[in-house]
């Protein structure tokens, strides 16, 4: 094994009090990797000493990932690593590793420090020795903590303590250089890991040798788990969609690579990838998860069996799983209890499984191993097989087989595969996505009146529903397909989107009274489920019990048509054992994500046309009667959404024949959940408005972004016209658990002396937003039914139910003879006719009354619809008024709420906020508590200790200057008494002679030497016994007060821990406190929005009564007004027959002067030819016979027309004959010729 001393990694972790310290490091950016690089570091800062070293990356601060990330997120690093106080952690590499060529094992040498916080401070390391050709010693055991803030891990090699070898043989030398390590832990590792690109000893013998014959890959399953030290190392493994079904698939894998040596092989399906499930959507998201991937990468993968499974005689399959993992190291190992097994052939068998491996690798007990690495196993030594897997070194790979036991069919039960003479029915419901292909090819069949499947792309949506090319699509989303709308049909399935049903029927026998049918729903997520009651019942036509469905939510007997009594048979294609019900619904939460049913049906009867048909009838004994969904013939919601994010819980279907949407699906945690709202029911209005018949995608759209208060009014689909009663549903979202509705009740009795319950008051609230009004029957509240006898408990249940109030209520339709009655125009029709013989004029009398009574009655009838025209008109203009008000009230209502809403969400996120920085400064406060106290004790053991070394210093001076006072004086007294035995000796020697003399005084001179002696005997023996009392006296003071400085240090710690104590007994009486006020502050809100709300509600209504009496009094002068122009119109009508009779009368005298006018003319023409008779034709009248008459003839015309347009006044009777008469008309005739002359010379002279 290779080795560098270059540093690869170096976690170093320290505490900054406060952020004035310095961390004496700084950074520059390196834009290119996206990383901070270190530019210099302070020999007296917190990070001297940790191993840092100049040029590095900083990967990780304070386990948030710092590396390939933008320059902006960089600058910010820079912003919180100043600002940082507390623990500091850094995680820092090397850049531009070179790996060498030729080595198979790569090591990385790692530095982790730490800062200590006092010198007692212990990591809690585990380690151990492992044999390798240079024995090293193991990290076993580590804390949570530091494997989170350090990142320290299990298996590591340390090699180094501070800089300090380590000693392998004696690992308790290696904890004592640990505790003795202060303030900073510094701990030198090594990592190993496998480099891909060189091959393993003895692997080019194995490649150049035959290869065995590849074992069937028929039913394999693969697991295998590799050490990915670097994201940077190439995995060797490439992967492609699958052709056939679009799952992910292995396309190549390189035998370099790190999934090299392993099992898997190109073409097996990949299942997981580090235990997470591949989906088709999240393919391409997966595997860039897994080309960035370090550390353990695990893949597993899997080949189906392209033939039937063979079922064995125990009615097991077995089926080959191959588990292949990367040892760490060669002293690796797997801690697996194994078993020998007596079969025809022995094989060996897994007791006992780590649950590390049974969560890493799926390993599970029971399971037969083969082989280890591709070697036999011996089954008669167990021994053997565990050095097999000890051994194997860089890859464990695991041949292992696995029985899976299947259910054995009831004696004479065959079985029941679908034939082709057989009816089939198939109902598939499954999401689209926008601008995906449906995978359904389809043509209509004018003949049958539906749409003929001819092709279904086994890719597609609906692969693998049952749906099949020749089978005939009869409905769409719910809708029956007819030959009306086969074109509209065939268009709609290239341009639905969202949830698509199909419903498809292949009749092969039309007299069959059974049909297969396959229901079909994708589930929307994993933990989706379906609750079915179903149970082993034998009807009497059969002769052995069967599965049959017992019970099913009414949604999936509309959207799946899946009904009580059909026979199950298999989910996914696996039969069902009626035997063990629990693992059926096991096979039904697991499918995923399509589920299929395979049931029988069997009919009552022959099919008719209609192809739906009755089911055989279950009953199942219920003691609750619950009220269907089809029952409720109109239901109005009304929720809140704070916010759009949050899902309605609501699905639509566009309506194909009448426009507008139908409920698909409500889910059951929505927010329009226990309201009343379920499928097959027809959206009628939303938010009081009615629901466009078209443009469904705008609405859809903005229902989608709606955000406050949202009110649904939806209608059944199957309600009975003849019926005398309907029930509704009013359900509404209370904003807290003291909201009251305001309902008036009262206790009736009906015709048969039953008590019902009556609404007789409504809030004004409540008729706008729900409308609700009196005289409604409550029958439930929330489900719960109603006691008409007990009305407070009614009132109970109201204020009791919590976020939604339902209630269901009955109102009684009166049917009204709505015939109007025709006016006949002959209403003299069946009259009496007089018989009596008349007169011609009493027969025109009788005409004439009979005329003016049909025009005085058409009249009537004109005026009549007239009036009711108008009168619809006025309605139709205060109704829009009205809706406009309401819309207005409704507008400013959603304002207020929304504003309401909206300051008590401000109130309580600043209420949090305030509460979070309290719960932020307490933890500060305790957290520098603890640290204060961590100081004062380190100082106090530092006091303590540099007290004892002065102690132990003092003592050892003491002991050593007695020691040389004891050894000068002895060697004092020993030259002392060398000088005085020479000088007896050479007194002695001088004087012999004077001997006698001399002995008197050396008697006197050694009794004073003896008594001298003496004397300094006793002194030195009083001295000492000083020396000793002070000595005793010294010690005992030092131990008093020792003694008393321990105890004014106990009692300081107890004065401490009775202040903590009493500060935390304030902190939490204060916290007791403020959570009371704030408990007292919502209460005090929520009292004063409900009475800010109640006597918001009393202006409302004051308000409203304010504009209903306006509204009064404006419809009232409105209608006056309307009532004078009705009077103003008539009279204008009166007017103008009058003038038309007038009119009438004029033309009439206009005729009558014509007439008269007409006479005189030719009265006048007789007499001029009787005076020109009798006068001649010579005469000076002459202009009426000769030519020039023309022009005049024409003047005279004119003149006359405008004479006899006045009356002439009446003629007197003057008694004169015929002559006179004569006379007069030739004077008249002379004064008109002149007056015609002069004309004519005036029109002759304006010719000119």
């Amino acid at each position: 094994m290779s080795s560098s001393d270059e540093v690869v990694r170096v976690v170093a972790c320290v505490i900054r009090r406060n952020t004035t310290i310095d961390l004496g490091i700084t950074f520059r950016q390196d834009v290119v990797n996206g990383c901070l690089v270190i530019e210099s570091i302070a020999g007296n800062g917190l990070f001297a000493h940790t191993g840092l070293k100049l040029d590095q990356q900083l990967v990780k601060f304070n386990g948030h990932r710092c590396f390939r990330i933008s320059k902006s997120k960089l600058e910010k690093t820079e912003v919180l690593l100043k600002q940082a106080k507390g623990i500091v952690t850094i995680e820092v590499q090397t850049p531009n590793l070179v790996v060498s060529a030729n080595t198979r094992e790569i090591t990385e040498h790692q530095v982790f420090t730490i800062q200590k916080a006092t010198k007692s401070f212990q990591l809690g390391l585990g380690l151990e020795k492992i044999q390798t050709p240079q024995d090293s010693l193991r990290i076993v055991k580590v804390s949570p903590t530091f494997q989170k803030v350090l990142g320290l891990s299990q298996g590591l090699q340390l090699v180094s303590v501070n800089g300090s070898p380590c000693n392998v043989n004696d690992i308790e030398s290696v904890h004592e250089q640990m505790r003795q390590a202060y303030p900073l832990l510094s701990l030198g590792c090594i990592a190993t890991a496998i480099n891909p690109n060189v091959p393993a000893e003895g692997a080019a013998e194995k490649e150049a040798a035959p290869e065995k014959k590849e074992e069937d890959d028929e039913n394999l399953r693969v697991v295998a788990c590799v050490l990915r030290a670097n994201a940077d190392l190439d995995l060797g493994i490439t992967f492609r969609r699958g052709v056939e079904d679009g799952h992910l698939e292995i396309n190549s894998v390189s035998k370099n690579g790190f999934f090299g040596k392993t099992a898997l092989k190109p073409g097996l399906r990949v299942i997981r990838i580090n235990g997470h499930r591949i989906s088709k959507k999240r393919m391409n998201q997966a595997v860039a998860l897994l080309q960035q991937a370090r550390g353990l990468v695990t893949v597993e993968a899997f080949h189906p069996s392209s033939k039937p499974p063979v079922v064995s005689a125990s009615n097991t399959i077995s089926q080959r799983q191959v588990f292949c993992i990367q040892k760490a190291t060669k002293a690796f190992q797997i801690n697996m209890g194994l078993e020998r097994i007596q079969t025809p052939d022995d094989t060996v068998r897994i007791t006992e499984v780590s649950p590390t491996f049974q969560k890493v690798l799926g390993l599970q007990t029971g399971l037969q191993i083969t082989k280890v690495n591709g070697e036999k196993c011996n089954p008669l030594d167990i021994d053997s097989v565990k050095k097999q897997i000890n051994d194997a070194f860089p890859m464990l790979i695991l041949d292992c087989t696995a029985s899976i036991v299947v259910e054995k069919k009831p004696e004479g039960e065959e079985e029941e595969e679908e034939e082709d003479q057989e009816n089939v029915r198939v109902v598939a419901c499954m999401v689209r996505p926008p601008n995906s292909a449906l995978g359904v090819t389809v043509h209509p069949d004018t003949e049958k009146g539906c749409l003929a499947i001819d092709f279904v792309d086994k890719s597609g949506l609906f692969a693998h529903t049952g749906l099949k090319a020749g089978q005939f699509i009869v409905r769409i989303n719910g809708k029956r397909v007819t030959q009306k709308n086969l074109d509209q049909a065939s268009g709609l399935l290239d341009k639905i989107s969202g949830r698509v049903t199909l419903e498809a029927i292949s009749v092969k026998d039309p007299e069959a009274s059974s049909e297969r049918r396959f229901l079909s729903i994708e589930k929307a997520s994993k933990k989706m489920q379906i609750d079915i009651n179903m149970g082993a019942i034998q009807l009497p036509e059969e002769s052995q019990p069967s599965l049959r469905v017992l019970e099913v939510p009414a949604t999936f007997q509309k959207l799946l048509g899946l009904l009580p009594g059909l026979k199950l048979l298999k989910i996914n294609g696996t039969r069902c054992n009626m035997n063990d019900i629990p693992s059926v619904h096991t096979q039904m939460d697991q499918a995923f994500p399509l589920m299929t049913l395979e049931c029988i049906a069997t009919f009552l009867r022959k099919k008719s046309d209609d192809e739906s048909v009755g089911i055989k009838e279950i009953k199942i004994s219920t003691n609750d009667e619950e009220t269907k969904s089809g029952d409720i013939a109109r239901v109005v919601a009304c929720v809140m959404r704070p916010d759009p994010s949050i899902a309605l819980g609501l699905t639509f279907t566009k309506d194909i024949e009448n426009g507008g949407l139908i409920i698909e699906s409500v889910a059951e945690d929505g927010i329009f959940a226990g309201t009343g709202l379920a499928a097959n029911q027809r959206l009628k209005k939303i938010n009081g408005k009615p629901t466009p018949k078209r443009k469904l995608d705008s609405a859809l759209e903005s229902l989608h972004q709606a955000k406050g208060r949202i009110t649904f009014e939806a209608e059944s689909l199957t309600t009975d016209p003849n019926s005398t009663s309907e029930r509704q549903v009013f359900s509404i979202q209370k904003p807290h658990k003291k909201f009251q509705l305001g309902l008036g009740l009262s206790s009736n009795k009906t015709d048969d002396d039953a008590a019902i319950l009556k609404i007789v008051k409504a809030s004004a609230t409540l008729e706008r937003v729900l409308g609700l009004k009196q005289g409604l029957q409550l029958a439930k509240i929330n489900g719960v039914s109603c006691n008409a006898n007990d009305i407070h408990a009614v009132q109970k249940q109201m204020d009791e139910a919590f976020p939604i109030l339902s209630l269901e209520c009955v109102e009684t339709i009166e049917k009204v003879d709505m015939t109007l009655k025709r006016v006949d125009s002959d209403l003299t029709a069946g009259s009496s006719i007089p018989t009596a013989p008349s007169t011609d004029a009493e027969e025109e009398a009788r005409f004439a009354a009979e005329a003016k009574a049909e025009e005085e009655a058409r009249i009537k009838a004109e005026e009549e619809l007239k009036q009711k025209a108008e009168e619809e008109a006025r309605l139709a203009a205060e109704l829009r008024a009205h809706e406009e008000e309401e819309a207005r009230l409704q507008a400013e209502e959603d304002a207020r709420l929304k504003a309401e809403a909206e300051a008590k969400a401000k109130a309580e996120e600043e209420a949090r906020i305030a509460a979070e920085e309290a719960e932020a400064a307490r933890l500060k406060a305790e957290e520098d508590a603890r640290l204060a106290a961590e100081a004062e004790a380190a100082a106090e053991a530092a006091r303590l200790k540099a007290e004892e070394e002065a102690k132990a210093k003092a003592e050892e001076e003491t002991r050593l200057k007695a020691e040389a006072e004891a050894q000068a004086k002895a060697e004092e007294e020993a030259k002392a008494k060398a000088e005085e035995e020479a000088r007896k000796a050479a007194e002695e020697a001088e004087a012999a002679r004077l001997r006698a003399e001399e002995q008197a005084r050396l008697a006197a001179e050694a009794e004073e030497a003896r008594k001298k002696a003496e004397e300094e005997a006793k002194a030195k023996a009083e001295a000492e016994a000083k020396a000793k009392a002070e000595e005793e006296a010294r010690v005992k003071a030092e131990e008093e007060a020792r003694i008393k400085a321990e105890e004014e240090f106990r009692q300081r710690q107890e004065e401490e821990a009775r202040l903590k104590a009493e500060a935390e007994a304030k902190a939490k009486a204060a916290e007791e406190a403020r959570i009371k006020a704030e408990e007292e502050a919502r209460q005090k809100a929520e009292e004063e929005f409900r009475l800010r709300a109640e006597e918001a509600a009393r202006k409302r209504e004051a308000q409203e009564a304010k504009e209903k009496a306006q509204e009064e009094a404006r419809l009232k002068a409105y209608q006056e007004s309307r009532m004078r122009a009705e009077e103003e119109a008539l009279l204008w009508e009166e007017a103008s027959k009058q003038a038309d009779e007038e009119a009438k009368k004029a033309k009439e005298e206009e005729e009558k002067r014509k007439e008269a006018r007409e006479k005189r003319i030719s009265k006048s023409r007789e007499a001029e030819k009787k005076f020109g008779a009798a006068t001649g034709g010579g005469s000076g009248f002459g202009f009426f016979s000769s030519g020039l008459n023309d022009p005049l003839i024409k003047v005279k015309e004119k003149k006359e027309e405008e004479d006899d347009l006045m009356v002439p006044p009446p003629a007197t009777n003057t008694g004169l004959g015929e002559m006179d008469e004569v006379d007069d008309l030739i004077r008249a005739a002379e004064e008109r010729q002149a007056r015609i002359e002069k004309e004519l010379l005036d029109l002759v002279w304006d010719d000119l």
